[in-house]
C-alpha cells in the first residue's frame, strides 16, 4: 500500500494488518450496526484503496484487508490496520489518494459537514466512489455521542449536491421492526439500571458485559440474538419505510470520463 500524507503530518501508524473477519457475535451487536452492515457492505469494493473517514473502532476494517486506512479525530482504533488521528474537515492526505471513501455515521457529529465532504471529494481519485451514511432525524435520538442533527434522504441529497458527485444509489436503513426492537431494548436497559451515558454504540459496552456474567444473562443474550434476527428478516422482506433509522447514498466522482 502506498499513500502520501500532506506535508506537516506525521501521525500515520502501522499495526498488524491481518484480516481476521467479523468475529463479534450477533448477541452483542447493536441493532443499528447489524442493519447498517446488512445494507452497506454489499457496496464495498474489493482490492481498492479505501479511507474510512470517522472510523471509530474500525468496525468495517476486515472487509477491506490491507487496502484500508482509518481516520478519526479520537483515538479509538481497533488492534489492526493503518490509522491516522485527524479531523474529517482537515484530511491529511494529498489530492486523489483513494479509490473509495466510506463515511459512515460521520456527518451528524460534524459542525461543518460541507467542509468535510469537500475534503472527502478532494482525496477521492477520478472515477472513485464515496459511500455516505447517517442516522435520520428520527434515528439520531439513538446516538450516544454528541450529535448536531440527523439527515433524512432529502438532507443527504442536498449535502451531496454541493459537490461534483453523481448519485448512484439511495438506501434507507432500519424500518419499523428494527425501531421496535431498539425501543424494547431501551426499556430493558432501563430496568437493569444501566445509564445511557454508559452505553457507547459499540460492542463491549457495560450492558452486554453485565449480562454475560450469569447463566440467566447469557440466556437473555441468546434470546436477544433470535429476536434481532427476526427484526432484521422482517425489515428485509417487509420494508415499511415510512419511518426509518438511517439514510445512505453511494456516489461517484463526476470526472470519471474526463
Amino acid at each position: 500500500m502506498q499513500i502520501s500524507l500532506r506535508r506537516g503530518y506525521f501521525s500515520l501508524s502501522w499495526r498488524n494488518p491481518m484480516c481476521l473477519g467479523d468475529t463479534r457475535h450477533l448477541q452483542t451487536k447493536s441493532v443499528w450496526r447489524a442493519e447498517w452492515e446488512q445494507v452497506i457492505t454489499p457496496y464495498f469494493p474489493r482490492n481498492k484503496l479505501t479511507l474510512d473517514c470517522g472510523c471509530g473502532p474500525a468496525y468495517y476494517r476486515h472487509f477491506f484487508g490491507g487496502n484500508y486506512v482509518g481516520l478519526d479525530v479520537q483515538r479509538c482504533f481497533s488492534k489492526g490496520g493503518v490509522y491516522v488521528r485527524a479531523s474529517a474537515t482537515e484530511i491529511p492526505f494529498r489530492n486523489k489518494s483513494f479509490d473509495f471513501v466510506l463515511a459512515s455515521a460521520l456527518f451528524e457529529h460534524i459542525n461543518d459537514p460541507d467542509k468535510a465532504l469537500s475534503e472527502i471529494c478532494r482525496v477521492l481519485k477520478k472515477g472513485g466512489c464515496v459511500l455516505l451514511s447517517t442516522p435520520s432525524k428520527y434515528g439520531a435520538k439513538y446516538e450516544t455521542l454528541k450529535t448536531y442533527r440527523g439527515y433524512d434522504m432529502e438532507d443527504l441529497e442536498r449535502l451531496v449536491s454541493h459537490q461534483k458527485l453523481h448519485i448512484k444509489k439511495r438506501l434507507k436503513v432500519g424500518s419499523v421492526f428494527a425501531i421496535m426492537f431498539a425501543e424494547l431494548e431501551n426499556i430493558f436497559r432501563g430496568k437493569i439500571k444501566v445509564s445511557k451515558t454508559e452505553l457507547p454504540s459499540f460492542e463491549g459496552e457495560p450492558y452486554y458485559n453485565l449480562l454475560e456474567r450469569s447463566v440467566f444473562g447469557r440466556t437473555v443474550l441468546k434470546l436477544r440474538e433470535i429476536t434481532l434476527r427476526l427484526a432484521l428478516t422482517l425489515d428485509t422482506h417487509v420494508p415499511l419505510r415510512f419511518i426509518y433509522q438511517g439514510t445512505c447514498i453511494l456516489a461517484s466522482d463526476y470526472n470519471k470520463d474526463n
